[in-house]
């Protein structure tokens, strides 16, 4: 059994990141995670692994712990509480873990100059390219939060129609608003089995001169109707109790306990002027401060000789040749830890 297993977890970590806009999302958060283990270091270590050494491990690993739970739907306090007792019991009871026993979670800060990350397929025969464009913004808040989700929902439309239905540049582009252990950015994606990486770069940054042109000119009956969508689709219900319980979860698994989250950044989205979202848009986007990290998985070795570490780069980035290297030269972002709430019964 214990050799099954070790064969299917091989064969998982064996095919992270197969496809170039998977591998793109890997290798961005390699590069901005402090603690990452790679599934590279952790295939050298499984076949070392015995039965014992995992009973030794779990060992030590359940001498202390800091368990997250959440339960929601028919039951009351009284059975969530007991319910947590024996799941407690189940893994022997262990000692509540210091908060200096809990693994530290930060995402490495960003600096000028834009740097680039390139890596090769790792399916020879896939022809598709992916490049991944980050930009880190701050630390979590809801006003922050409210102009990436709203600049999400403007710039989402336009993006498409100018680069996969016009220009034809890649069959999947998008954009989206993306928290990082609460360090806040924006990203957006394209794979293209027509276009390199570098053409995709140019053309995204002169749509985004161009968007950011029309967001000047916007018109104020529009950024309201902008507005009332993104405030609109921020407070959509969940549709199922799973979902649900999967946004509750994601408030106590990162210690945030910010229950009423969507309200207070639908009601942050109402505060937004155009001239702030315009202003600032351009600033975070485009100035000679931004803060920025691209990905490329270029296209796969049978249909490209490619040297990830000489291809060209574009104007004024630095090349990524060894993500723990690019992250040892720079700080730390620490995911904050919030107290609990008051517990009522």
């Amino acid at each position: 059994v214990f050799q099954r297993v070790v064969q299917e977890y091989r064969l998982q970590l064996a095919n992270a990141g197969f496809t170039p806009s998977a591998l793109c999302t890997y290798e961005r958060l390699h590069c901005l995670e402090r603690q990452f283990h790679h599934s590279d270091e952790k295939l050298a270590a499984i076949d070392a692994m015995t039965p014992q050494m995992l009973c030794d491990f779990m060992a030590v690993a359940l001498s202390g712990a800091f368990v997250s739970v959440y339960m929601g739907g028919n039951l009351d306090a009284t059975e969530a509480r007991a319910i947590f007792s024996d799941m407690l019991g189940v893994i022997g009871s262990p000692p509540a873990l210091s908060e200096e026993g809990c693994a530290p979670e930060a995402t490495i800060q960003l600096d000028a100059p834009w740097a680039v990350y390139s890596v090769p397929n790792r399916n020879p025969a896939d022809a598709n390219c992916a490049v991944e464009m980050y930009w880190q913004i701050g630390a979590g808040s809801h006003e922050l939060a409210a102009k990436l989700f709203l600049l999400e929902h403007i710039m989402f439309e336009p993006l498409f129609n100018a680069l996969r239905t016009k220009q034809q540049l890649g069959y999947s582009v998008s954009c989206s608003a993306r928290n990082t252990m609460n360090t806040l950015g924006f990203l957006v994606t394209v794979v293209s089995a027509t276009h390199e990486a570098m053409q995709i770069e140019q053309a995204t940054t002169s749509f985004l001169e161009d968007f950011a042109r029309s967001l000047r000119r916007m018109g104020p009956a529009e950024f309201q109707r902008h507005v009332e969508g993104a405030v609109s689709n921020k407070l959509q219900e969940d549709h199922s109790i799973h979902e649900e319980a999967a946004r509750f979860f994601a408030e106590v698994e990162t210690r945030q306990y910010i229950f009423d989250r969507a309200e207070r950044e639908a009601a942050a989205i109402q505060a937004i002027s155009l001239q702030e979202l315009a202003s600032w848009t351009c600033h975070v986007l485009l100035s000679s401060s931004s803060k920025r990290l691209s990905v490329h998985v270029h296209k796969g070795s049978k249909h490209a000789d490619t040297d990830v570490t000489s291809v060209p780069l574009p104007k004024g980035t630095v090349r990524v040749l060894n993500p723990a290297l690019f992250k040892a030269l720079l700080g730390s972002l620490p995911a904050p830890k919030l107290p609990l709430p008051p517990v009522t019964v």
